[in-house]
């Protein structure tokens, strides 16, 4: 799968980034510290999955998910560094993974859904 990171935090974008090289099934084709450039990009290009950490301070924002493809699945980033900071530095990054992956498989199902043309067209996101 063809994915996009869109993150304001180079340290955030460069961890997502490892974890899409450790996994077989997805490439990065770009990232993107602001909305504009992700938009222009995703115009121009087909992208299946983008991981997203969106604040949603900005209608700017609202309106950008607005003009995602509906084939298109998004996982949302929250902040998860800091909810886990109380764990070990080695629970934190077994953590992190394993929601990962989980948001992956569910890209994955979602993508068999969309080529097979079975998928429900309805809101349905996933937050690691």
């Amino acid at each position: 799968m063809n994915c996009i990171i869109i993150d304001d935090q180079p340290l955030k974008r460069d961890k997502i980034k490892i974890l899409i090289e450790k996994t077989q099934d997805l490439v990065l084709v770009d990232s993107f510290s602001n909305l504009t450039d992700a938009s222009i990009f995703m115009f121009k290009t087909k992208i299946d999955l983008i991981f997203i950490n969106l604040q949603i301070a900005d209608i700017k924002e609202i309106e950008f998910i607005k003009t995602i493809p509906e084939d298109t699945f998004v996982i949302f980033i929250s902040d998860i560094f800091s909810l886990v900071k109380r764990k070990q530095k080695s629970e934190r990054k077994n953590y992190f993974f394993e929601r990962f992956k989980k948001g992956i498989g569910n890209a994955q199902n979602y993508q068999m859904f969309v080529q097979n043309k079975t998928f429900n067209k309805t809101d349905d996101y996933f937050v690691i």
